[in-house]
């Protein structure tokens, strides 16, 4: 692995959960863990992410909201990169990102 690589800085210790967590639990786990988001897996492969934002848009008066697996209203396909991107490359990667959103 380069000494510069993105695998040197990334945080391995990340929250996740699968697509049938309930709204709730997702919620709870990331409350629990002090985190701002939950990474939503699928056969060890990230195939999306719960924020708080996405939190803010659940409807608190409707309690169906909390049952509903996460996997219904999480943001799917999060942005991901190999392991062994240069810093530079990474950097380059995100900035453009930045450009289409």
């Amino acid at each position: 692995m380069p000494p510069h690589s993105f695998d040197r800085i990334i945080q391995r210790d990340v929250v996740t959960c699968s697509l049938s967590t309930s709204t709730l639990d997702a919620t709870r786990l990331m409350y629990e863990r002090h985190c701002s988001s939950i990474i939503v897996v699928d056969n060890g492969r990230p195939i999306g992410i719960w924020t708080e934002a996405d939190s803010l848009k659940i409807d608190i008066l409707n309690s169906n909201q909390f049952t509903r697996p996460i996997g219904q209203i999480m943001t799917a396909k999060p942005f991901t990169i190999s392991r062994d991107v240069s810093l530079d490359e990474a950097a380059s990667l995100l900035k453009n990102i930045m450009y289409v959103i």
